[in-house]
Order: structure tokens, then C-alpha cells, then sequence
């Protein structure tokens, strides 16, 4: 698959934009075949062999990215508003709260997977918020 795609290049039919504005517009293909006029199955085809699946992310990266950047949502601005939160939450003993914000720190920082078992390792050195924690040399998981 191309680096970049190129809308001119794989929007080459009426169809093929109208499913491709559907999907940008929170459609599914099913919804986005029907308003286009085709087949479930072959848009579905269409949309994997045409990179029309793979032209609708890229063009919503971009959209997020460019809300991000306007908005200032930074990774490091999210951990610190969840850090808020979870000692809100601390102060009202308000401990699935707690323990939500910390499950999204995770999430963000990306230590964990679905399954709960750490996918990478962590940073040398990982301090969200405690003045009093102790730095770690090194984290290792077995």
C-alpha cells in the first residue's frame, strides 16, 4: 500500500465517493453501500481492493490531528487531567474513579493490552503526579 494516498486516484467513480463521504460521515459500508446504490458485498470488496478503507483513516488521522493541535490535547496534558481526576476522585473516596483514571493513564502511556499483560517496557522513570515517589532505575516484567 502507498505512503500517501491519493483521493484523485482512488475516487474515480461517483460511487466510490459517495461511499467514501458516507464513511467519513460515521456510516458503515452497509449504510454507505445502500446510499451509493451497490451491492453490500461488492462495496465491501471495493472499499478493501480500492484502499477506499485505507483512504477514510487516513483522512480522519488528519482530521485528529489537526482537532488536536487546535484543541492542545497533548499526551502529556491527558495525563495530567486524569491525574486531576483520580485525586478528586482519592479526596471523595470515589475509588472506581480512581481506579478509572489510572486504567486510562495506562491506556495512554500504553503499558498494558487488552489481555492486562504488559506489551512493552516501561520508561526508566515514570512519575504521574506523586511529589513522593520514589525513581525507578528500571522496570522489568517477567
Amino acid at each position: 500500500m502507498p505512503e500517501q494516498l491519493k483521493k484523485e486516484e482512488i475516487l474515480t467513480t461517483p460511487a466510490r465517493v459517495v461511499l467514501f463521504d458516507s464513511m467519513m460521515a460515521g456510516m458503515n459500508i452497509k449504510e454507505s453501500a445502500k446510499k451509493a446504490g451497490l451491492n453490500y458485498h461488492y462495496a465491501r470488496q471495493i472499499c478493501t481492493d480500492k484502499y477506499i478503507n485505507a483512504l477514510v483513516r487516513q483522512e480522519q488521522g488528519k482530521i485528529l490531528a489537526k482537532t488536536s493541535q487546535r484543541l492542545e490535547i497533548t499526551t502529556e496534558r491527558q495525563l495530567k487531567e486524569y491525574d486531576k481526576l483520580r485525586r478528586l476522585a482519592k479526596k471523595e473516596k470515589d475509588y472506581s474513579t480512581c481506579k478509572g483514571c489510572l486504567d486510562s493513564q495506562s491506556r495512554i502511556i500504553g503499558a498494558f493490552e487488552a489481555d492486562n499483560k504488559q506489551k512493552q517496557s516501561l520508561p526508566d522513570v515514570v512519575v504521574i503526579g506523586n511529589r513522593d515517589s520514589r525513581i525507578i532505575d528500571s522496570v522489568t516484567t517477567d
